[in-house]
């Protein structure tokens, strides 16, 4: 998917039966009246799985919140804190914060997330599109071409063929093999 659309993510855009199915609510290509649909395999699913029982009694709100990270951190730290808690302490926050974190990632801060768990974890920075390269990629490689287009949604072969399909080194030492 693109980002835009992991950012829109809402569990009522989610069909639950056999294949999932996602259909965003909004996305790009709105405008020229298509209607994005994204399957969403078995691995997909089982990642997905614990955020939509989540946010089952609120199926409207976003999957991903910043907000709701933002609270397990600060959950978390209380429970590893080593000493007590204050009774006045216990709900101690900001009054007016300078930055209050939003119900939804924009497609900036979840860039900026990820950038962010990047450096903690001490890895090279990656851009959430990579993710749709890849994909993409793999898909050409793995069945072909218009079996890419298909998964990642375009109306133009051409714009699969331009953009996500990179060069395959292995495939052409196979063909090198075989043909001598």
């Amino acid at each position: 998917m693109r980002p835009q659309d992991v950012c829109n993510m809402r569990s009522i855009d989610v069909e639950r039966t056999g294949v999932w199915t996602y259909r965003p609510f909004t996305h790009k290509t709105e405008h020229h009246g298509k209607i994005l649909t994204k399957a969403i395999g078995p691995k997909a699913q089982s990642i997905l799985a614990p955020y939509l029982a989540e946010k089952a009694d609120n199926p409207e709100s976003f999957l991903f919140s910043p907000a709701d990270t933002v609270r397990l951190q600060r959950a978390e730290r209380r429970a590893k804190r080593k000493t007590n808690i204050q009774p006045s302490q216990k709900d101690r926050k900001t009054l007016n914060p300078k930055r209050v974190p939003k119900d939804y990632y924009t497609t900036g801060s979840y860039r900026k997330a990820i950038r962010r768990a990047c450096g903690k974890a001490g890895v090279p920075n990656w851009a959430p599109n990579q993710l749709r390269h890849s994909a993409g990629t793999t898909t050409a490689a793995h069945f072909n071409l218009e079996a890419a287009k298909e998964f990642l949604g375009h109306a133009s072969i051409k714009t699969t063929e331009q953009y996500y399909v990179a060069p395959l080194p292995e495939l052409a030492a196979e063909v090198a093999r075989k043909i001598g």
